[in-house]
């Protein structure tokens, strides 16, 4: 008699473990791959990183990383081996022999290969150099024991209706919720695990309703938009059933298309009939008119906000004369200013054909020169994929051309375009000293007034002692930071402004210089307009705080941390530098570059990408925002649904014709906004 244990494979004698929580989980090593350790990627370092001219030879330094001067010892080693086992060292590398090669990277006997050094370096990546070192040459690609999966092998052995844990992650929200349901049909499945199923179900459910359909569980943080991240949060919230708790979301329809708005707010309403209250900040019509109550603040920003300028029902709110409200109405009567699309922008545009990557499905585009086009349809459509994966691959890859990444079949008019440009919503800047006043470039014109003083003379302060970075001005206790830092071991460091200078920056002796009654700490909390009528004299100051002011963030002030700056004030920063230069027929990328803003201040940005437009610029942006898309020249629209669903051309060409005569989800909503 043979005896079996409960997970014994009677065939090959395999015992496999308990089937528990942490053995379907990749965060825990019980069920992480053990090769990839979870992330279901592993890192190469390819000849390409490592050997960036192939026409170098090994003593030239062809192989970059041990060319560096801190690595001369093995350098020298791997000359010297290469002599004794007859690898030419004086020819290029790139007519080595294979065998040759391999000999370098594996090694043999006494001679310590590539491979092996890089291992002796990975044990050192605690130091910070070679970490920088290591992450410059890395390159990840999917782990080849779970092909990405992230489980190991015996947690991928278990399945529910031949389907394992990994197979339900790759599926789609909606795909899932459907396999989920046929599940919970099952009389005995539903007599056993009927809870579990309707909380999954309950869910699932929610994912939908709040517009996110095409995603699938196991799609990585990193890769969602900002909306998509909001509304994930939401979903889980909404899936805990609370009484009586207050919600405060922040522009909650980020990244939504305005045909799925009725959803999340039917899904509001749902919490708010719970006995729930719900905060709202948010630009967006339609959550103001189902609003039950409302609160406008302004009239301006900045300094010139903060002021209520209207509370009250949604009812009354229609009859006020209120800035939001004249806007919107104003707004409708825009489209008149659209313009015809040029012969000659036809003539040199841009056209990709048999355009095939993630969910886009062999597209052949247009993007006339000289124009504003907008690339619209619903969330997870492609329309992200296609600006930041495609378009910005022309920026990112030079020579190497879409063709050759087997993105695009065939690709002509990028020639038309003295360079491509992605003006993105990435901070200007992560470090504490990063300001926009050094952004845009007058800090160094600030510094030269102060020091031309005669109090700076007298107290012999020059130029560099009015730098916060540098210098004898700045405050001796924190150099310049403002803050101090406060270790509190296991958690996070505590910043506290700085006891000496009071966050102030500067020494007390420099700060009684002052220019024009107000001293360098003075002049860097002035606003962007404040300093403009400041500095009336200095027309290179003017100059350069002209644009952020016509573009609507003149409310910001000079001194400002750059990481304090929300997405949408960093990307127009980043513009109004970018109109400040000579543009030319450049190609501009935008991804949804409204994020953030009243319709006051789309208005304002509008006008400055068509000044962009007027010298000569290609504008291409991801949008939603109805009124934007009605002022652009070219649609186009991508759909009909998100994910597998999407990735089809629904409509391409002018958007007077888009708006009259397509019904595309997009077009519908944009014909409701406009009556």
């Amino acid at each position: 008699f043979i005896f079996y244990f409960k997970h014994m494979c009677p065939g090959c004698g395999k015992n496999y473990p308990e089937p528990t929580n942490h053995l379907f989980s990749f965060n825990f090593p019980l069920g992480a791959c053990s090769e990839c350790q979870g992330f279901g990627s592993v890192g190469t370092y390819p000849e390409d990183k490592l050997v960036p001219d192939p026409g170098l030879s090994l003593e030239n330094g062809a192989i970059s990383l041990i060319s560096k001067p801190s690595f001369a010892m093995y350098f020298n080693h791997v000359i010297k081996s290469c002599k004794e086992y007859g690898i030419p060292v004086d020819i290029p590398y790139c007519e080595l022999e294979t065998e040759h090669k391999e000999l370098i990277y594996s090694g043999k006997d006494d001679f310590e290969g590539l491979n092996d050094f890089i291992k002796c370096l990975e044990r050192k990546r605690y130091k910070k150099h070679i970490s920088i070192l290591l992450s410059r040459i890395r390159e990840y690609v999917i782990c080849p024991v779970c092909d990405g999966r992230r489980l190991n092998e015996d947690a991928r052995r278990y399945f529910i209706r031949k389907k394992n844990i990994t197979d339900l992650e790759n599926m789609e929200i909606l795909e899932l919720k459907s396999f989920i349901d046929d599940l919970g049909a099952n009389n005995e499945i539903h007599q056993n695990f009927g809870l579990l199923i309707k909380k999954i179900q309950e869910r699932l459910d929610y994912l939908i309703k709040v517009g996110l359909p095409y995603l699938s569980l196991n799609r990585r943080s990193r890769t969602l938009s900002g909306g998509e991240f909001q509304r994930i949060r939401l979903a889980s919230l909404l899936g805990t059933s609370l009484y009586n708790t207050l919600y405060i979301l922040d522009e909650p329809t980020i990244g939504l298309h305005g045909s799925d708005s009725q959803k999340l707010i039917s899904i509001l309403k749902r919490l708010r009939d719970k006995d729930n209250t719900i905060i709202v900040v948010e630009h967006d019509y339609d959550f103001i008119l189902n609003s039950d109550y409302l609160i406008e603040l302004g009239p301006g920003g900045g300094e010139q906000g903060g002021k209520i300028t209207f509370q009250g029902t949604i009812d009354e709110f229609n009859k006020y004369d209120s800035i939001t409200r004249n806007e919107f109405e104003s707004a409708k009567t825009v489209f008149s200013d659209v313009q015809k699309i040029k012969s000659s922008s036809m003539k040199n545009a841009l056209k990709l054909n048999d355009v095939k990557f993630r969910n886009l499905k062999s597209l052949d585009l247009v993007f006339p020169h000289n124009t504003m086009i907008a690339v619209t349809g619903v969330s997870g459509s492609g329309k992200s994929t296609l600006l930041c994966e495609i378009l910005k691959d022309l920026l990112e890859t030079g020579t190497k051309s879409l063709t050759e990444l087997k993105k695009v079949s065939k690709m002509s008019g990028n020639k038309n375009f003295n360079s491509i440009v992605m003006i993105d919503q990435n901070s200007i800047g992560r470090s504490t000293r990063s300001i926009p006043a050094t952004y845009l470039k007058i800090l160094t014109e600030i510094r030269k007034l102060f020091a031309g003083t005669s109090q700076a003379k007298y107290l012999g302060f020059t130029k560099s002692d009015f730098s916060f970075n540098s210098g004898s001005g700045r405050c001796p206790e924190c150099n310049g930071s403002g803050y101090s830092c406060v270790d509190l071991l296991f958690l996070p460091d505590l910043m506290l402004p700085c006891h000496v200078c009071n966050g102030k920056r500067f020494s007390k002796e420099l700060l009684e210089v002052t220019y024009n009654g107000k001293n360098i700490h003075e002049v860097l909390n002035l606003t962007l307009s404040e300093a403009y009528s400041f500095f009336d004299s200095n027309k290179l100051i003017q100059k350069n705080l002209n644009f952020p002011i016509q573009i609507g963030i003149g409310y910001i002030q000079l001194g400002q941390v750059s990481s304090t700056l929300s997405g949408g004030e960093s990307q127009r920063l980043k513009l109004s530098k970018f109109l400040h230069d000579e543009c030319g027929s450049n190609l501009i990328l935008l991804d949804e570059p409204t994020t953030g803003l009243h319709l006051k201040d789309i208005s304002s940005l509008m006008k400055s990408l068509k000044s962009l437009k007027n010298s000569g610029a290609t504008i291409i942006t991801v949008e939603h925002n109805p009124y934007f898309i009605s002022q652009c020249d070219w649609i186009i629209d991508l759909g009909p649904g998100g994910g597998e669903s999407g990735g089809t051309l629904m409509y391409q060409g002018n958007t007077g014709n888009f708006i009259t005569t397509c019904d595309s989800k997009t077009a519908v909503y944009l014909r409701k906004f406009l009556k």
